[in-house]
C-alpha cells in the first residue's frame, strides 16, 4: 500500500511505501497530526491513526535533534521548538510562520545582536530583500528632502561659501548612508548564523572584511615600489585573496541547510 502526506505548504508528497513513510517521519519532521491518505483514497487522516506508525512516532519524539546553542541541553521532539524548553533561548519562528518572508525579516531584526544558532536561506534572503527595499526608500526620501530641509533651516545665504556647500554635501551623504550603516549589524549577525546553518564557521565574515586590505600589502614589497609592473602584478595576485574569501561567503548563502543538529544548534528545516 502506498501513502501520500501533506507537507508544510499543504502539497501532497508521495507515493511512499510504509517503510518510506516511517523514514519521512524521521527526516522530514512529520508530526502526529500530519495529514496522510492512501493512494487513490479520498479521505485524509492524521498520521498517528495509521496502524504501525506508533513506534516510529515514539522513536522520533524521544530522540535528540541537537543541543541548545546557549545552555547546551538536548532538544527532543518532532520539530525544533521556537524556544529552548530549558533556558527559553529563541531559536526559530513558530513552525507555521517559518516560510513567511516578512516574519523572517522581523525575526532577524530581533536577533540583531545574536551570533548564536542558525539561520535558514529563507531567513537570510528575507532580510536581504526587505532591508534593501527599506534602504532604497529611505535613501530616496532623504536625498530629495535633505537639501530642502537644510535650505529652510539655515537659509540660502548659508551656501555662499564653498566650504559650507561641501559641509552640507557631506552631511547629506552621511544621512543617505545612515540606513545602510544601521542595517550592517543585523546583516552581519544573520550572515554568521547562515554560515552556522551549513556547518561553517562565522569567522568567515570578519575574515572577509580583513581580506579587503590584503592588496595593500603590495606596498610593503620594496621591489614593487620601484617597479610599476611588479606592483601591478603583486596587487592583482593579492586581490585574489578577498575575491576567493567573498566567493566562499556568497556561495554559502545559497547552500541548503545541513540536515540535523551541529555544534551551532538544531536545524529548524531538517531537524534530523
Amino acid at each position: 500500500m502506498s501513502y501520500y502526506y501533506l507537507n508544510r505548504n499543504r502539497q501532497p508528497v508521495g507515493p511512499l511505501t510504509e517503510d518510506e513513510l516511517k523514514v519521512a517521519i524521521r527526516t522530514e519532521a512529520l508530526v502526529p497530526d500530519t495529514m496522510v491518505t492512501t493512494e487513490g483514497g479520498k479521505k485524509w487522516v492524521c498520521l498517528n491513526t495509521l496502524p504501525g506508525m506508533d513506534d516510529a512516532l515514539a522513536a522520533v519524539e524521544g530522540s535528540t535533534m541537537g543541543v541548545c546553542p546557549r545552555c547546551g541541553e538536548e532538544i527532543t521532539g518532532f520539530c525544533m521548538p521556537p524556544r529552548c524548553p530549558h533556558c527559553g533561548f529563541e531559536m526559530a519562528l513558530p513552525f507555521n510562520e517559518r516560510d513567511m518572508l516578512w516574519k523572517n525579516f522581523v525575526f532577524s531584526l530581533k536577533k540583531s545582536l545574536c551570533l548564536r544558532g542558525r539561520a535558514t536561506r529563507t531567513e537570510y534572503w528575507s532580510f536581504v530583500l526587505f532591508s534593501g527595499i527599506i534602504q532604497m526608500l529611505i535613501q530616496t526620501i532623504v536625498s530629495m528632502l535633505a537639501p530642502l530641509i537644510f535650505l529652510c533651516c539655515v537659509g540660502e545665504e548659508w551656501l555662499d561659501s564653498e566650504e559650507k556647500q561641501i559641509a552640507m554635501g557631506i552631511a547629506i551623504i552621511l544621512m543617505v548612508m545612515l540606513p545602510a550603516l544601521l542595517m550592517m549589524v543585523p546583516y552581519i549577525s544573520v550572515s554568521v548564523r547562515r554560515l552556522h546553518d551549513i556547518g561553517a564557521s562565522g569567522w568567515w565574515i570578519p575574515a572577509g572584511f580583513v581580506s579587503l586590505g590584503t592588496p595593500l600589502l603590495s606596498l610593503l614589497i620594496p621591489e614593487a615600489l620601484d617597479n610599476e609592473k611588479i606592483f601591478i602584478v603583486n596587487y592583482a595576485l593579492l586581490s585574489l585573496v578577498p575575491i576567493g574569501v567573498w566567493c566562499r561567503i556568497v556561495i554559502s548563502h545559497f547552500q541548503d541547510t545541513r540536515r540535523g543538529g551541529n555544534k551551532y544548534g538544531p536545524s529548524s528545516k531538517y531537524p534530523r
